[in-house]
């Protein structure tokens, strides 16, 4: 454990004021060699144990929102997407992204939209799984969409949308966009481009 971040836990651990169920004690420990200021920081907000795991996920991958997450500071959205009236402004083959409930179903299916519905609806779920053969279930992290802890599933669905191969080991993204590029094979963030919401469904 590097430096810093040693100081901080063992001080924790005296106090009890440091999470220690489910290995975290690795996941800190991880987290302290990519960045040993922020994991010390990080520690001394004594989160509970699920948020906790959370903001080091992001301060692994050098992601700054760690501490709006801490802090229970990121209003429910999709970082840099675009947010319009009604689903006829998302471009025919875009990209949406959607919470509980989608728009209009049909003008998504007539569109040819790439959709992706976190935490769907069970009418979600039926409407999706009666319309397309080809479709991807997985998690994401609560902060994905602004939330500050835990994870949450999703349902991924569209043209550019491919199977999960049998034995594949199901990720949890950390970003919607990392849902869709997972929902598309891809590791090019390249590959998903402007990401759209509508008022009233995120």
């Amino acid at each position: 454990m590097a430096p810093l971040t040693k100081e901080t836990y063992m001080d924790g651990l005296r106090s009890n004021r440091i999470p220690t169920a489910n290995l975290i004690h690795l996941k800190i420990f991880e987290t302290s060699w990519v960045n040993d200021s922020d994991t010390r920081e990080c520690l001394q907000m004594a989160l509970d144990g699920r948020r906790l795991k959370t903001c080091l996920l992001l301060i692994k991958q050098n992601d700054p929102r760690w501490r709006e997450i801490a802090n229970r500071n990121i209003p429910r959205s999709v970082f840099g997407s675009i947010e319009v009236d009604t689903v006829d402004q998302v471009p025919d083959f875009g990209f949406l992204a959607c919470f509980e409930t989608m728009p209009n179903f049909d003008t998504i299916k007539a569109k040819q939209i790439n959709c992706l519905v976190i935490y769907p609806s069970a009418e979600s779920f039926t409407l999706i799984f009666n319309n397309y053969r080809i479709r991807v279930v997985a998690t994401v992290y609560a902060c994905a969409h602004g939330g500050s802890e835990g994870t949450l599933p999703y349902i991924c669905f569209g043209p550019r949308i491919e199977a999960v191969e049998p034995g594949t080991q199901i990720q949890t993204s950390t970003s919607v966009k990392g849902a869709f590029m997972f929902s598309m094979k891809t590791l090019c963030p390249s590959h998903v481009g402007k990401i759209y919401t509508v008022n009233g469904f995120f």
